[in-house]
C-alpha cells in the first residue's frame, strides 16, 4: 500500500515553473494547488530520524537587565520617599496641635499677665511694703530749656558711602531670604 504526503513549496521557488503553470486570466490570484506525491512503501514504514535537541540558552541582554534594575530602583525610591512623605505628614500633625496646645497657653498666660497688672494692686505693695508715697506739689519739678530738644547726628558718611551701605544692606536682605 503506498503513501501519499503533501509537499510543500518554498515561497522562493513559487516562480519555478516546474512547480505551477499559469492558469488564469485577469487580476485574481492563481490559486496554489499542494503537489501530491506518492512514496514507495519502504519509505512510508521507515522510522521517523531522530530530533536533535538543541537546547537555546536563554539570556537577556545587558540592556535588558540594566531596564529591569533601573525600574526596581525607581519602584524602591517611590516606595520609600512615599513612606517618608507618611512620617513627614505625621509628624507635621503633631507640630500642628502642640502649636494649638501653646496657643492656648500663651492666650491663657496673657490674661493672667493683664490681671496681674492692677494698677491700684501696684500702688498698694509699692505703699505698704516698701514705704513709698506719692510725691507732693513741692516735690515736683518742671524745667524750661531756652531751645527745642533735637538730636544731632555724630558721624556724617558721604553721599556714595551711603548709597553703597543700602545696596551692601539690600544685598543681604536678599541673600538671607534665599537661604
Amino acid at each position: 500500500m503506498s503513501a501519499f504526503e503533501i509537499e510543500r513549496i518554498e515561497p522562493s521557488e513559487l516562480y519555478n515553473s516546474a512547480y505551477y503553470a499559469v492558469a488564469y486570466s485577469g487580476n485574481a490570484a492563481p490559486a496554489i494547488k499542494p503537489r501530491v506525491v506518492e512514496r514507495s512503501g519502504r519509505d512510508a514504514h521507515e522510522a521517523p530520524r531522530p530530533r536533535v535537541n538543541v537546547k537555546v540558552r536563554s539570556q537577556a541582554p545587558l540592556i535588558e537587565l540594566a531596564g529591569v534594575f533601573a525600574m526596581l530602583c525607581l519602584v524602591l525610591a517611590l516606595i520609600f520617599s512615599n513612606v517618608r512623605f507618611s512620617e513627614v505628614s505625621t509628624d507635621a500633625a503633631e507640630l500642628k496641635s502642640q502649636l494649638r496646645v501653646l496657643k492656648e497657653e500663651e492666650k491663657s498666660l496673657r490674661n493672667q499677665y493683664i490681671t496681674s497688672l492692677d494698677l491700684n494692686d501696684v500702688e498698694y505693695i509699692a505703699t505698704s511694703e516698701y514705704g513709698m508715697a506719692a510725691p507732693d506739689s513741692s516735690q515736683i519739678v518742671y524745667l524750661k530749656l531756652p531751645r527745642q530738644d533735637k538730636a544731632e547726628i555724630l558721624s556724617q558718611k558721604s553721599d556714595l558711602a551711603g548709597f553703597l551701605g543700602s545696596i551692601s544692606r539690600a544685598f543681604t536682605i536678599v541673600l538671607e531670604y534665599f537661604q
